[in-house]
């Protein structure tokens, strides 16, 4: 979207693993899209099989592997190391935590992954897979239960709104625009 707006992030977290394994064009597209963010000096916290100068190597489980409706899907996060499950934006609001921030704004959490059409919030991002919109949609949803059960049962100091437009992800309070 960066086409399309001024603003830049300070950090990119990207945590999927299984994915691309398997996956030669997804793999390249990866690691262009993260050297594009080095290239533009902002920290890329990513999974420790990409094979780049400059990144911080992310040290995590790998509750990737399983799904939602799993006996091993975890309930809590398992801090200080990360969970992955849940997916990248799960990541990043366990870092961000830990970093210190005591309110977590999402923009963008819209779980609407198609399967052979445009996802989320724009028709630029990839289209989804023949069988995993079902799963990627479920999983993401349930990664975001896991992050309030964890809020609630470890009593953490930490705030969480939705500030994306529309969506399925109404687990949050909704950010309220004043004025």
């Amino acid at each position: 979207m960066y086409e399309y707006t001024d603003w830049r992030p300070t950090e990119y977290v990207r945590s999927e693993w299984a994915a691309l394994d398997d996956d030669p064009v997804r793999w390249k597209s990866g690691r262009e899209e993260i050297q594009l963010h080095l290239d533009m000096g902002i920290r890329c916290r990513v999974s420790n099989h990409w094979d780049l100068e400059g990144i911080d190597i992310l040290k995590h489980c790998h509750e990737h592997q399983v799904n939602y409706d799993d006996k091993n899907a975890p309930s809590e996060w398992h801090l200080p190391q990360p969970c992955v499950f849940g997916g990248s934006m799960s990541v990043a609001m366990q870092l961000a935590y830990m970093d210190g921030f005591k309110t977590l704004v999402l923009l963008g959490c819209d779980l609407n992954y198609r399967n052979g059409k445009p996802n989320h919030f724009t028709d630029k991002y990839e289209l989804g897979g023949e069988t995993d919109a079902f799963y990627a949609n479920k999983n993401a949803l349930w990664g975001h239960v896991v992050a309030i059960n964890t809020i609630a049962r470890k009593g953490l100091d930490l705030f969480v709104v939705n500030a994306t437009r529309g969506g399925d992800l109404h687990l949050y309070p909704r950010w309220q625009r004043n004025g």
